[in-house]
């Protein structure tokens, strides 16, 4: 990492099995006016308290906020808007938790307009939530290889008589402005022919056949675990809601798995 940070700023995300809660992952009160630092060092000022809906702190989550704050990197997570709060991020039989982070360097946190944590799917992932983030792009572009179009200035008025419809009928039917008509006409319906073409692709890609052994009480099931797991998101503390998600888990994977071997 070390070796990146001196040619670009670092981006960490992923799931760290590290649990930090709320700990500052800057030096609180830096102050370079008493001892000799670097001269490249910059001090941890102006940064933006986070928060976490994790209260516990563990081995792992201490080494890695010694390792952000030795790099000056900082969490996402409980910090920038769409996780003002620091949502839960994993769900497990034995509670939930926050170890999937966003780690960006000091120098992008003004550059990072969101970022979110969606709600618990169990479909996508067992046990963890996606993680989701939009940055400010910054870049120029290079117009020196352009190719320089030909275009033809437009009268600023005219004046319209009546002679205008005539003449205006004559120039259309000229060999040139044919030619030109026609080639927009072919050019407008082979886009539109193309971008027809792509969809239906897609519609065709997306309407696959579900597999023979998945009927139509799994999909139930199924449905009805998916929107459980949402329950669950809102309510990560309910018991009542926490026992009833996983017996549904519990039943799903047990009827899925026995539908499966059915066919072995």
């Amino acid at each position: 990492m070390n070796s990146y940070q001196s040619n670009a700023d670092v981006l960490l995300c992923g799931d760290f099995n590290a649990r930090t809660s709320s700990l500052n992952d800057f030096i609180c009160n830096d102050n370079g006016s008493y001892l000799p630092i670097y001269d490249d060092y910059r001090l941890d000022v102006n940064i933006q308290q986070r928060y976490s809906r994790d209260g516990v702190i563990d081995t792992r989550g201490r080494e890695l906020i010694d390792t952000c704050i030795g790099n000056q990197l900082r969490f996402l997570n409980g910090r920038v808007l769409g996780d003002l709060f620091g949502n839960y991020t994993c769900y497990t039989p034995n509670g939930c938790s926050v170890v999937d982070y966003a780690i960006a360097s000091d120098c992008m946190l003004n550059k990072i307009l969101y970022f979110s944590v969606s709600p618990f799917l169990p479909t996508l992932s067992d046990c963890h939530c996606k993680l989701s983030l939009s940055i400010l792009a910054d870049f120029d572009i290079d117009h020196s290889d352009e190719t320089k179009q030909i275009t033809h200035d437009m009268p600023t008025k005219f004046k319209w008589n009546d002679r205008s419809s005539d003449l205006f009928q004559s120039v259309l039917k000229g060999m040139e402005n044919q030619e030109r008509i026609g080639n927009f006409l072919i050019d407008s319906a082979s886009k539109v022919l193309t971008r027809q073409n792509k969809f239906q692709s897609k519609k065709r890609m997306v309407q696959t056949k579900s597999k023979k052994w998945f009927d139509k009480d799994l999909r139930s099931m199924r449905n009805k675990l998916m929107y459980y797991g949402r329950i669950y998101s809102l309510y990560p503390n309910d018991k009542a809601v926490h026992d009833k998600y996983y017996k549904l888990y519990r039943e799903y994977t047990k009827s899925r798995k026995k539908r499966l071997n059915s066919l072995n």
